[in-house]
């Protein structure tokens, strides 16, 4: 089986982009329907559009980071700031805590982060033997 002779690196990276965009594609559209109902439709457009514009130039900005200090440490600052960003949401969700604007900055977050890790779907493919 071919999938057998990959790395344990390669590995642990295609199942981690699985989980991520499994994940993400789970509550992302969910997340524009209660900042519709909280914000109203138009806020929620916007601020909709500025978390896409923020994953794109952190991604820019992470790549250009990534030139100077190394690839593994921009992806191990991602995914630290992916979980507290996810850890931030599940927190403003809770009855005792129910924060709407919480909520967006851990959207905004768990976006930037994705950003900053888009070079792992690269590397993924580079470094493949």
């Amino acid at each position: 089986m071919e999938r057998m002779k990959l790395y344990q690196n390669i590995k642990i990276r295609i199942l981690d982009v699985f989980l991520n965009g499994l994940s993400t594609s789970i509550y992302i559209p969910f997340m524009g329907i209660y900042f519709a109902s909280r914000f109203g439709e138009k806020l929620t457009g916007i601020l909709m559009i500025f978390t896409v514009i923020i994953g794109f130039c952190a991604g820019l900005y992470a790549g250009y980071i990534s030139d100077l200090i190394g690839r593994k440490k921009i992806l191990q600052r991602a995914g630290l700031a992916r979980l507290l960003g996810v850890l931030l949401l599940l927190s403003t969700s809770t009855s005792w805590i129910h924060s709407t604007i919480m909520s967006f900055i851990a959207i905004l977050i768990i976006t930037a982060s994705s950003g900053m890790a888009a070079c792992r779907r690269r590397s993924t493919i580079k470094t493949v033997p």
